[in-house]
């Protein structure tokens, strides 16, 4: 557990993009603190093809 405490503590702290399998598209973001742990934030998705 304190492997996983102090990777999300980093991961927050630089917002580093994490992959997630078995999220809603595109299940990929950053993790956030708040008061109560983290929250994930999502990637802002866009379609770029003009068609």
């Amino acid at each position: 557990m304190r492997l996983r405490a102090e990777a999300f503590d980093e991961f927050a702290r630089n917002e580093t993009l994490i992959a997630m399998l078995h999220t809603a598209f595109p299940g990929i973001g950053h993790v956030r603190r708040n008061p109560v742990g983290y929250a994930w934030v999502a990637l802002n998705y866009t379609n770029r093809d003009p068609n």
